[in-house]
């Protein structure tokens, strides 16, 4: 194995694991928030989203869903070694998956809301974006 194949393997590794660090931050946040809601009795996890049509839970979810996004993608980029943007779009791009299956699911047992969940699969990669940006922006400015 030469050290070029070495070096290779590893910024590979290493690119797996800050995507997979960076979606795997958005999913244990979000759960835990869900679980921290129910506990206050402001959501329950059993009953179908559409019943939050109009309540506050829901803009809070949302809301909270793209502040998560964009922390994913900051995370992604963060420790990304390199081409930062790209591996905040890719993790956009696995999030975006995640939430089209969401929506699938949704859909096939009529309980979701179509703005919430249509919003949040088109906001993946975008706000994923904005958070390697947003990271590329500050090392920048810590370089100068």
């Amino acid at each position: 194995m030469s050290l070029h194949s070495i070096k290779t393997e590893n910024h590979i590794s290493q690119s797996i694991l800050s995507i997979a660090v960076g979606f795997v931050f958005m999913v244990v946040i979000m759960r835990l928030s869900e679980y921290i809601l129910a506990r206050m009795g402001l959501y329950d996890a059993a009953q179908p989203l559409r019943i939050y049509s109009g309540q506050p839970v829901l803009y809070v979810f949302f809301i909270e869903r793209v502040v998560l996004t964009i922390l994913g993608g900051y995370i992604a980029a963060w420790l990304a070694p390199s081409r930062l943007l790209l591996h905040a779009v890719i993790l956009g791009g696995f999030a975006a998956i995640y939430r089209l299956l969401s929506l699938i699911d949704g859909a096939q047992q009529s309980y979701g809301i179509a703005w919430y969940m249509f919003g949040l699969v088109l906001l993946a990669i975008p706000t994923a974006w904005l958070g390697g940006y947003i990271y590329v922006h500050m090392l920048k400015k810590h370089e100068e």
